[in-house]
């Protein structure tokens, strides 16, 4: 059975951009498991068990044909960046560089960070709490994973704010700011690779520079692009988890009180709060072959989009989806994507997103809204402002 003009049609940009986005999310996973996009060629899974085992299925492939880039991002370097990452990347290639990769990541367990983390997330909490008006986004969400990410990239404290207003265009729906972005951050990173000296103890960079299987090793172009790779894994994955947490929390203060009561839930909470607005809402991947979704086939090279944020909200996975419940038990959300390419920032998200809840619910006596959150024009879903108030515990 091939796909018909009777499936539902979708344009997937709105996804990040929608507030009422699950309830139209619900009405497509009744009508039907997989629907037709907007793109040409290009269909959307909306069901959680169709999910889930697609992005473990080796038959969906990761490495688009560059004119599918192009239309994405246009010519330039956003293009050639979305081309050489990890991310995009299948086996043997994928093997080899996630090998060169983790050599450089040997030894840098994130859990040895959590006490510095700690300390971080306080000293951006200290002094809201002292204004009692502050924005979420920019006083918390941004600047700690920046920091992290930062120091572990070895990137020098007076370019941080640069770099990462460069990281924010490159992240967003706009072609041509895209390519500026990626533009000066090919060449920021570039020229700090210059001055670096190959470590296999130093900072990321110099690991990278280090990394060695056999007579194999990272080009050049390897090491800037997956080092652009790892600062926008660290730094947005965990930004949009703990802003779109924070609006979650905000909107639902019988939950905001459980954590508040109880802060050892934070870990189940970021879970949660992954679950319930999933900040990366979908991901694509390209048919290898012929592959049958709920009845219907999906043809060989066309372009399929995984709904993590319907999966999420599947109501035969997941009691009372449209609940925020931040004991929620069992909780197997895709948030992170799965498979080979599970999220690289999923680890450093967990983490710092577990501190800044269990910190708030601590030392925060609690969090009221001070303003209407705005959202981000971004292919996320995250937001560019939250205001709250908050007084010290």
């Amino acid at each position: 059975m091939t796909v018909t003009e009777r499936v539902p049609v979708l344009d997937f940009m709105t996804l990040s951009r929608t507030d009422d986005l699950y309830p139209m999310l619900a009405e497509l996973r009744r009508e039907s498991p997989l629907i037709k996009g907007t793109i040409p060629l290009t269909w959307a899974v909306t069901r959680h068990a169709d999910v889930a085992a697609l992005l473990r299925d080796d038959r969906l492939g990761h490495e688009f044909p560059r004119q599918y880039t192009e239309f994405m991002f246009g010519d330039g370097p956003a293009t050639d960046f979305q081309q050489n990452i990890l991310l995009n990347r299948d086996p043997p290639d994928h093997t080899r560089l996630r090998n060169l990769m983790g050599k450089a990541f040997r030894g840098l367990t994130v859990r040895k960070l959590h006490d510095h983390i700690v300390d971080l997330v306080d000293a951006l909490i200290e002094p809201a709490l002292e204004k009692q008006d502050f924005d979420v986004i920019g006083d918390l969400a941004f600047p700690l994973p920046v920091q992290v990410i930062c120091e572990l990239l070895g990137i020098d404290d007076v370019d941080r704010d640069e770099v990462r207003t460069h990281v924010v265009d490159l992240v967003g729906l706009d072609p041509v700011a895209m390519n500026r972005g990626t533009t000066w951050l090919r060449d920021y990173v570039g020229e700090m690779i210059t001055r670096r000296r190959p470590d296999p103890d130093g900072d990321l960079v110099q690991r990278m520079l280090a990394a060695e299987e056999g007579e194999d090793a990272l080009t050049h172009d390897e090491i800037v692009d997956n080092a652009l790779l790892l600062f926008f894994a660290g730094f947005e994955t965990t930004s949009n988890l703990v802003g779109n947490g924070c609006v979650a929390l905000l909107e639902h203060p019988d939950q905001m009180q459980k954590l508040w009561d109880n802060p050892a839930l934070a870990a189940h909470a970021v879970e949660e709060f992954l679950r319930y607005d999933t900040p990366v809402p979908f991901v694509q991947r390209i048919a290898r072959e012929p592959i049958e979704v709920g009845g219907h086939v999906v043809k060989e090279m066309r372009v399929v989009i995984l709904l993590l944020a319907s999966a999420n909200h599947d109501e035969q996975v997941f009691a009372a989806p449209e609940r925020l419940d931040i004991g929620r038990s069992p909780n197997p959300h895709v948030g992170f994507g799965g498979g080979i390419h599970h999220c690289m920032g999923a680890m450093l998200a967990r983490v710092e997103g577990e501190i800044v809840f269990r910190r708030l619910a601590e030392r925060c006596a609690r969090l009221e809204p001070n303003g209407v959150p705005s959202r981000r024009a971004s292919s996320i879903r995250s937001f560019a402002s939250v205001p709250v108030s908050a007084k010290a515990s």
